[in-house]
């Protein structure tokens, strides 16, 4: 009929239209490239246990079951190989039969550090002792010198006195010497002013005004 032959048109109008939209612009890909996908969303890594961090930094399996290294890790950082930090020595702690930790190494290094250790403080107490001494006969040296000091300086004014001394005896008897001859002197005159008729005195006058003089 004529409505089918319409409708056969159209319908081949179309499917021509869609072959050259096809030719034009070819279809997209439902799905992008591989390499534009987007990645699906990860979880976040789990950190690991603190024990098991605690063991790795050890190296020592065994303890990651001892509750004081997970306190001793997080309350003081990091620990030591052979002393905890609460104290418990490592080789005491409970550890399955078939493992048991090599201290040997750790052993002498401790025992090497408190060997230098001591070595260092008994060199420094003989430093001590030996300047202790120093000063201490230095200080004798200066007193002995301080002592010696004092006595030549006594000494020199003790001898400094005694010539002061002497020199007022000395000054003393040349003056009693120069009264004594002066008092001679003055007798003398006076005996001979008896002589020529003048006052005459005595021997025992004259004695006397020479004791007086003098």
């Amino acid at each position: 009929s004529r409505q089918q032959q319409q409708q056969q048109q159209v319908a081949a109008h179309q499917a021509q239209q869609h072959q050259h939209q096809q030719a034009q612009h070819p279809p997209q890909r439902t799905n992008p490239p591989a390499q534009h996908q987007a990645r699906p969303q990860q979880a976040p890594q789990q950190r690991l246990p603190m024990a098991s961090r605690v063991k790795s930094d050890l190296k020592y399996p065994a303890l990651e079951h001892h509750d004081v290294v997970v306190r001793g890790e997080q309350s003081y950082g990091p620990l030591d190989k052979m002393n905890i930090i609460s104290g418990v020595d490592i080789a005491q702690l409970e550890t399955p039969g078939s493992w048991a930790p090599d201290l040997g190494e750790e052993t002498r290094i401790i025992a090497a550090y408190r060997a230098q250790e001591e070595e260092r403080a008994r060199r420094e107490e003989e430093q001590a002792k030996r300047a202790q001494e120093e000063k201490q006969r230095q200080e004798e040296s200066a007193k002995r010198r301080q002592l010696e000091e004092e006595s030549r300086l006594a000494r020199e004014k003790r001898s400094a006195e005694i010539e002061e001394q002497e020199r007022r005896l000395e000054m003393e008897a040349a003056e009693a010497r120069r009264r004594v001859d002066e008092a001679e002197r003055r007798v003398s005159e006076l005996k001979v002013d008896g002589e020529a008729g003048n006052t005459v005195i005595s021997e025992q006058q004259a004695t006397l005004l020479s004791d007086t003089v003098a």
